[in-house]
Parts: structure tokens; C-alpha cells; sequence
């Protein structure tokens, strides 16, 4: 059977811009990092890693883990400990104990802040770390619980947004969002990232409409082209189907299908696609004739089921059509295919019965010009007979004008086969009518000599004023009354006529209507 696979054609998922945030590898130089106690990690958002130990060992590890040491860097600013680290851009804040004292290292310049670095902002920016945003939607982030006089900047990817100095912000863009809180000068907080990602998503189109299936034969429509961490909802008659959320679904009942594509806030739904359920197909096959084919004759094959079903025919004779005639006994196959692809395969064994023997009739003579009659007799052995294709049904045949006869005859299983042969004129003697009437009705319509249907006479013919009508060297074919194309005048006319012999005949013709 042909498996059917229905699929939406989709375009791609676009995603907005991701960040991957770095870890901190202590092994990465394990000679560096040997016998430092590490107190906090910190990573900032274009992937660096900042390292707070003991004794105000700073490091900063790079995405590429390459390490730097900032001890002696920041050793020059201050020697009371640092007890926390703060890196929410591309800014890297230091604090000690109490916050009596903080360092800001910025764009690679430090500068003090501290001692009132204790009154550091307080504020609530509580969102989730990763956002999925449906393309031309927006994403409102606000600061609350702060102070009124405080002062706002808005970052995205570390780069502050000009103009975004107020505490509520809403995001229409993919990338990394931060905003810096400001108490009073250098006193900064930032708050945490939240990075938005950025969806597109094109409703799932199918190529039909509607697909036909075959009872007993689950199949699959599938939906293609979309990330994998997207969210697949299939619907039947628009009820949803409970557990159905991958991209396959396995179709066992008729009905309208769709499937909804799902990521963060954002969704499409698919149009529908109707499933109708189509009986399996049976294949048979139907001769014309029933019984065996007789020799030199044919039937016709039919694949036989109900009219108004739609099927495709292969036949093992490479045709392509319901019926097909054959003339050949031996074994036929059919492949019958309905419109759901599926398809059924039957045979038909054509039996033949063997030629049966002609009857053997000798070609004959007759005088017509004497209006003799001869008897022609078939042989014996044929259940029945048919002359010149129906002039007769017995084994004798009685003939009186010369031609080319047929007989047909029928054995016992309805076979039949036909003979030919041929009588022709001859008279012995010369045999000469008065009268011919070539009117057309078939009776005495050509002017027949008896004894020279050989051809070995001149025949000449005058009307009664000596005008030469009709002359013949070779008068195989008789005289059918025309002069130069017209039928001559009723009347008297008159013959001679000199045989090869050297015999002369003469006398009077009449032509009658």
C-alpha cells in the first residue's frame, strides 16, 4: 500500500537575538586559581566572568576562557576587602564590608562611590530571565518600589537606549534588556536581564483541502518547518485532541483537522483540512464471454465495481484503461488504485479451446447464359452451417450466378470458422440471348455470352443504322448497354461475333427497360 503523507509547507522559525551566559570553569588555569578561595561569581552580559576571592583576588574570564587578573588593578584604589561583586552590563561594581566603601569599574576606568554606598538604590524588577515575544506585540518592564527621585537607563546588548530614562519600558525588539538605577551621582544599581526573544511564525498552509484515506489504514499529516521547542496543538472538528502535541499526528478518524503553533504568547493556527474515509478497494475482473475464447476471436476484460467510483487501472498489458480486449487465453492481472492511494490486486485465467479445421470447398464452374444451377455440398462433422454469411443454414447450398461464396460453419462449443471459393461461368457451347434489360434491378442486367467467358471472341454490336455501339476483343466483361457513358435507346440492335475458332455468330439484340 502507498503510505499518504499530508504536510504543511511553513516557513522557517525566526528568533531574535539570544545570549548564552558563560560559566565559570575553575579549571580553566588550574595553576591561577590554585588555593583561592572563590566567594562569588558574577557574569556579565556579553559573556564575561567575573571572579571575587579572598584577600581581594579579582579575576575576569573571558568567553574565549582566556583570564585576567585585576588584584593589583584594583589593589592601588583600596586595601580594605571586598565582600560582593555586581556586574549587570558592561559595568563592575565592588563593594565592602557594610558598603563603607565601593569601587565602579566602567569602560575599563575605576572610580570611587562608596562611602554612602550603603543608601544603594532599592527597587523590585522581578521578570522572568527569558521572554518569547510574538512579533509586533511589545513587553512592558517597570521599575517599582523605588524611591521617587531616583533616575533610570534604559540597555539593550550593554548599549544605553537614548531617550529610555523613565522607570517603565516597553521592549518591541530581540536582545538583552537591563536598566541602571541611580540614587544620587555614582550610587548605581542595576537590575537583572531579561532577554527577549523575538518570534515569527506563518500560519501552516496545506496543498489540499481536503485528502481521502483508506479504512484500516492509519496515516500521517505532519507539520514541518517550525524549532522544535515550539508548542504543536492539533484540533479535530475544532476540539482539541488531548496528548497530541507533536509534529506528526497519526489520522484514524474522518474529520476537519488543524494544528495550532505555539511559542511564548505568540500562535498561529493552520486552516482546516477535511479527511474523508474511503473504503479499501476490492479488484475483479469481468469477461464479456463467459467460457472459454475460441480461436481468432476476443473478449473484452472489465474491472467490475460499483459506477460513480473513482479508481485507477493497471493491467498487466501496460493499458491503463477499465476495459481492455483481448485475444490471447493466458493469465491476466489487474492493480485497481482508488483515489486514497490504495490499491488491490486480483487475476483472471483466460482458458482458449484449439482452432478447428476449415471445411474445404472446391472451386466451381456454371453456365449462366443456359440459367443452369449447380448444388454445393459441405462436409459432414459441423453441429452448423451458415452460407454466404446467412443465405443459407443446411449442408447443401444451391447456386445460380457466378461470384466468390462463403460458408461458415459452428462446432459444438460455438467456435465457428469460414471458407471462401469461387464459381465461375463456362458454358460449353455458344450460348447467345436476344434480350437484355440493363436497367439496374439486378435481373439481366449485363448481356451474357455463354462460352467465351475465356476472353477468345471479338464481339462487336450496331444499332440499326450501322453505328458501331459496343465492340470487345476480350469480352470477359459483358456488355452492360452504355455507349460512350449513356445508356443506348430502347430497340432492336445487332450482333457479330467471331470466335477464336474462326466461327462467325450474327443476329438481333433487344434492349429493353
Amino acid at each position: 500500500m502507498r503510505q499518504l503523507s499530508i504536510m504543511w509547507l511553513i516557513l522557517p522559525l525566526i528568533f531574535g537575538y539570544q545570549s548564552v551566559a558563560a560559566q565559570l570553569s575553575l579549571h580553566i588555569d588550574e595553576h591561577f586559581f590554585a588555593g583561592k578561595k572563590i566567594l562569588k561569581a558574577e557574569t556579565t552580559w556579553d559573556s564575561y566572568v567575573w571572579v571575587l576571592g579572598e584577600n581581594n583576588f579579582i579575576a575576569r574570564i573571558s568567553p574565549d576562557d582566556q583570564v585576567e587578573n585585576f588584584t593589583a588593578f584594583f589593589a592601588g584604589y583600596s586595601t580594605k576587602p571586598f565582600t560582593d561583586i555586581s556586574s549587570r552590563s558592561a559595568n563592575t561594581l565592588l563593594s565592602g564590608t557594610d558598603g563603607d566603601h565601593a569601587f565602579l569599574f566602567a569602560k575599563g576606568n575605576i572610580r570611587q562611590i562608596g562611602p554612602d554606598h550603603v543608601d544603594a538604590p532599592k527597587f523590585t524588577f522581578d521578570y522572568p530571565d527569558t521572554v518569547d515575544l510574538c512579533k509586533g506585540d511589545t513587553f512592558p518592564m517597570e521599575v517599582e518600589n523605588a524611591q521617587g527621585d531616583y533616575s533610570y537607563q534604559w540597555y539593550r546588548n550593554g548599549e544605553a537606549l537614548a531617550g529610555e530614562t523613565r522607570p517603565a519600558f516597553s521592549a518591541t525588539e530581540a536582545g538583552t534588556y537591563a536598566v541602571e538605577v541611580s540614587a544620587s551621582g555614582d550610587n548605581v544599581v542595576f537590575s537583572d536581564s531579561v532577554t527577549i526573544r523575538l518570534h515569527y511564525l506563518e500560519k501552516p498552509v496545506s496543498s489540499d483541502e481536503a485528502i481521502l484515506m483508506c479504512e484500516g489504514v492509519p496515516r500521517r499529516i505532519r507539520v514541518t518547518g517550525y524549532a522544535p521547542e515550539t508548542i504543536k496543538r492539533w484540533y479535530r472538528d475544532g476540539v482539541l485532541l488531548p496528548g497530541e502535541s507533536d509534529a506528526a499526528l497519526v489520522v484514524t478518524q474522518p474529520g476537519a483537522y488543524s494544528v495550532e503553533i505555539a511559542i511564548g504568547s505568540c500562535s498561529v493556527t493552520s486552516d482546516q483540512l477535511t479527511v474523508r474515509f474511503v473504503a479499501l478497494p476490492v479488484a475483479k475482473i469481468k469477461a464479456a464471454n463467459e467460457g472459454p475464447l475460441c480461436y481468432g476471436t476476443s473478449t473484452t476484460l472489465t474491472a467490475d465495481h460499483a459506477a460513480g467510483e473513482t479508481y485507477t487501472y493497471r493491467w498487466s498489458t501496460g493499458e491503463n484503461t477499465r476495459s481492455i480486449e483481448v485475444s490471447n487465453p493466458g493469465i491476466y492481472t489487474l492493480v485497481l488504485t482508488n483515489a486514497a492511494g490504495c490499491s488491490d490486486t486480483t487475476e483472471f485465467d483466460l482458458d482458449g479451446y484449439d482452432p478447428i479445421p476449415a471445411p474445404r470447398i472446391r472451386d466451381t464452374v456454371l453456365c449462366s447464359a443456359a440459367n443452369e444451377v449447380i448444388r454445393v455440398e459441405a462436409p459432414a462433422g459441423y453441429s452448423a452451417y451458415r452460407w454466404n454469411r446467412g443465405a443459407g443454414s443446411g449442408r447443401y447450398f444451391d447456386i445460380s450466378v457466378p461470384g466468390t461464396y462463403a460458408l461458415e460453419v459452428q462446432d459444438e462449443n460455438g467456435c465457428t470458422v469460414m471458407t471462401t471459393f469461387e464459381v465461375t461461368s463456362a458454358c460449353q457451347d455458344i450460348i447467345i440471348p436476344n434480350t437484355f434489360s440493363p436497367n439496374g434491378d439486378g435481373i439481366n442486367d449485363v448481356w451474357v455470352i455463354g462460352g467465351v467467358e475465356d476472353g477468345a471472341a471479338l464481339v462487336r454490336v450496331f444499332d440499326r443504322n450501322g453505328q458501331l455501339v459496343f465492340q470487345s476483343q476480350d469480352y470477359r466483361v459483358p456488355w452492360d448497354g452504355l455507349y460512350q457513358g449513356r445508356l443506348v435507346p430502347v430497340g432492336a440492335y445487332y450482333y457479330y461475333i467471331t470466335t477464336l475458332e474462326g466461327k462467325d455468330f450474327k443476329g438481333a439484340l433487344n434492349v429493353l427497360y
